[in-house]
């Protein structure tokens, strides 16, 4: 009862006062550590309502300490503590009070001899001026606040924006730096309790910051740009601010939102780069104070101002664009959503801007962290629809000049340019074809130069490189179980251009999307045309294909087995499936002579690879309708996955497509009867029809012994002779177990000796009896 007693009795401003004289006495008399803290514990008991009365009383003695030059530093950081507790729980309510303690405050810090302003005092000290200015500012009444922001307070508040701008910049302390950027917002007026609907206090600040607008842009945008081991915070803090205080200077006013003057071109105006003057310099007779308040009192924020205003912002908005690379998903959650607000109140006013801030959305909206692209993609939509209803017009029509630029300057961005902006430009490129959709890809497409320089681009993009093929080595996998399969990188694919795996993945995107989006009828035959009349970029070409068609698998267009069987047919030609592989001189499909060097082979080594690809690719497309594709290129498949260059995922993807699982040894098994019909008659020919034992290897490799009567009978309708046997040894491994080398069966013995049903075979058959029954 005692304790609820002294609670209420304190509450009553006289018994407040009374509670409070003697720490406020002690505090006049003896400024030490313990007497100010003791004051600040005291005042945190007593009531806001009391306080609020007592408020000129309670800051009395920390006013007159603070004036004290012979106080230490320490102390004074203390009395400031004590004046920022007293601020947070009471009103200012006078303009006049307002700015005594302002003044006061960054006296604290402030020293006239330096250039930036900021005196060399302790970093506690200035994060305590810092906060207590920015509780002062909050904590102002309405009135205050609206009778500050007047032009003739405008030096007063740029010089507190100013020595922020400058702690935010160069400051060491996480803390003080965010604290000094939280004290630029609340002078603003954009921190987060600031009243965003009130239009007409929203002018009134803006005709005061306009004065500021450049120190405060090029301030923040350093600080968002800046190396990230600064913390993301403030990183996300600066990209906020520096949009925040853009959208209140430079806001659209009502006549905007007229037909008439949403115009959607976003071009610079020629015309305004010749004026005579510069409207952003303020130019004033004298230093003297009157005549700089008159010349802020005259100057205004015309349209040549604005104008002029956003060809400069449109420069440090482009500087913004590379926080969109912060590894921290906030920073780009807070890009996005800056993007958004000032395209939503300042699309008029910031035309030279608007492109870019549009590019930004479009390249979040493709970010791997979901909730920022679909905020980006929030921002568009709503952006567009505002253009619909204001101009009539649609985002996506203004967009298709812009896609075509970029479509143009891609090569040059990936041939000359960091991981990074090659990365950004592809995610800009995706978002762009992403945007455009099924409902306006196709239409632009349809277009003869939008669909050349696209397929161009992109085959320049994906130029592969030939120099890390070796012909010695064996790209292919001896070992067709899934779990080695799932496993596998692909060395003979890589690029010229790029290395990063995550680039290579978003290129394959952009190509998949394009299958999915645009006419893929067009982009298939046009690419045909370019691989039939440009043999040197094949490789690229036929990448460019195998991505675009995994791309149909999202499709229900009629025509892609069509679609796929026109590329089939190209694919599998023998002037295109048969490619040299080995330095010297070969015999072409005319029976000519042809030479081929280094380069060649390394070139066709790819090629034959990304042909292998590309058919599993296209039955992982298909699925169970691949079928009727099986017989063209199993045997042929099968033959490149037996070589010492081939690819044998595509294996895995046919088997799987055609309902035999991930299961190799099924899909031979089921097909073994027209395995055996080739490999018979290959063997016949076999000097004309090498890749045979290739097939043959695979088959006995992958088989089950309900597979023995085919392999019986490939070996009696063969009909070898010595010199044949003795070419066909040169393809089976032998050891130490060969028992006749200097015949067939033996060497099929053997061969058979490693296949994972040969133990079983051994409980049925002798040794002689299969010599006899392969005899």
């Amino acid at each position: 009862m005692l304790y609820r007693f002294i609670i209420m009795d304190i509450q009553h401003p006289a018994a407040t006062f009374n509670f409070l004289k003697p720490a406020y006495n002690l505090v006049i008399q003896q400024p030490s550590k313990n007497h100010i803290l003791k004051l600040t514990e005291l005042l945190r008991s007593v009531s806001p309502s009391a306080l609020q009365v007592l408020q000129d009383v309670s800051l009395f003695p920390l006013q007159l300490q603070l004036q004290n030059m012979q106080l230490g530093l320490e102390i004074k950081r203390y009395l400031v503590d004590c004046m920022k507790e007293i601020l947070q729980r009471t009103h200012v309510c006078d303009l006049k009070k307002f700015l005594e303690l302002y003044t006061m405050l960054f006296f604290q810090i402030y020293d006239q001899k330096k250039s930036c302003l900021v005196g060399d005092v302790p970093e506690e000290l200035k994060l305590s001026v810092v906060e207590c200015v920015t509780s002062l500012l909050k904590q102002a009444s309405s009135d205050v606040i609206c009778e500050l922001y007047d032009r003739k307070y405008a030096p007063k508040l740029g010089q507190g924006i100013y020595i922020a701008i400058q702690m935010a910049q160069w400051e060491k302390s996480r803390p003080l730096r965010l604290a000094a950027i939280e004290c630029v917002m609340t002078l603003a007026q954009v921190h987060g309790d600031a009243d965003r609907d009130d239009i007409v206090f929203r002018h009134q600040v803006g005709d005061v910051l306009m004065f500021f607008l450049p120190g405060i842009v090029s301030g923040l945008q350093r600080i968002a740009t800046d190396d990230e081991k600064q913390g993301h915070q403030i990183t996300m803090l600066a990209v906020k601010a520096w949009a925040e205080t853009v959208a209140v200077v430079m806001e659209d006013s009502n006549s905007s939102d007229d037909l008439e003057h949403f115009n959607m071109q976003f071009r610079i105006n020629p015309t305004t780069t010749v004026l005579q003057e510069d409207p952003l310099v303020t130019k004033w007779e004298d230093c003297s104070k009157e005549s700089m308040l008159k010349s802020l009192q005259e100057k205004n924020r015309t349209p040549e101002w604005y104008h002029a205003a956003a060809e400069k912002l449109a420069v440090s908005a482009k500087a913004i664009c590379r926080v969109q690379h912060h590894s921290h998903w906030k920073v780009r959650m807070a890009l996005a959503s800056s993007c958004h607000l000032l395209l939503s109140r300042c699309c008029r006013n910031l035309k030279p801007c608007v492109m870019y801030l549009i590019e930004m959305l479009i390249m979040l909206s493709e970010d791997e962290y979901e909730d920022v692209a679909a905020a980006a993609t929030k921002g568009l939509r709503l952006y567009s629809e505002k253009c619909e209803t204001h101009s009539g017009k649609s985002l996506l029509e203004i967009l298709e000049d812009n896609f075509y630029n970029l479509v143009t300057k891609l090569p040059r961005i990936l041939h000359g340019t960091d991981d990074v902006q090659q990365l950004s430009a592809l995610r800009l490129l995706s978002g762009y074809i992403k945007l455009l959709g099924v409902s306006k890809l196709p239409h632009l497409l349809s277009s003869v130069s939008h669909l050349n320089r696209l397929m161009w681009t992109l085959i320049q993009a994906f130029e592969l490189d030939n120099s890390c093929i070796s012909l010695l080595e064996d790209y292919s996998l001896r070992d067709l179980e899934v779990s080695q399969v799932e496993v596998w990188t692909s060395p003979w694919k890589q690029f010229k251009y790029f290395t990063d795996h995550s680039i290579l993945k978003k290129m394959e995107d952009v190509c998949c999307m394009l299958g999915q989006y645009g006419d893929l009828s067009i982009m298939s035959y046009r690419l045909l045309d370019i691989f039939h009349s440009n043999p040197y970029n094949r490789k690229e070409i036929t990448f460019l294909l195998n991505e675009i068609l995994c791309g149909g698998a999202y499709r229900e267009d009629t025509n892609l087995e069509d679609i796929i069987r026109e590329v089939l047919q190209v694919y599998l030609e023998p002037s295109i499936w048969y490619v040299s592989l080995s330095v010297g001189t070969h015999t072409n499909e005319l029976q000519e002579e042809v030479s081929i060097t280094l380069g060649q082979a390394q070139s066709n080594v790819i090629q034959a690879c990304l042909l292998v690809e590309g058919v599993g690719k296209m039955a992982r497309v298909l699925g169970s309708k691949f079928d009727q594709f099986l017989l063209k290129t199993l045997y042929l498949v099968l033959e490149r996955a037996g070589s010492a260059n081939g690819l044998v995922v595509a294996i895995r993807d046919i088997s799987h497509a055609c309902g035999y699982g991930r299961d190799v040894t099924d899909l031979v098994q089921a097909n073994v009867d027209y395995f055996s019909y080739h490999v018979t008659f290959k063997l016949r020919r076999m000097e004309q029809n090498a890749g045979v034992m290739d097939v043959l290897n695979i088959v006995m490799k992958y088989s089950s012994m309900d597979v023995l009567p085919c392999l019986e009978d490939i070996v009696k309708d063969a009909g070898f002779d010595l010199i044949q046997t003795r070419f066909l040894y040169r393809y089976i491994p032998h050891t130490q177990y060969c028992i006749y080398p200097s015949t067939l069966c033996p060497n099929l013995i053997l061969h058979f000796s490693w296949m994972p049903w040969f133990n079983e075979m051994k409980r049925f058959y002798t040794e002689d009896r299969c010599h006899c029954i392969y005899t």
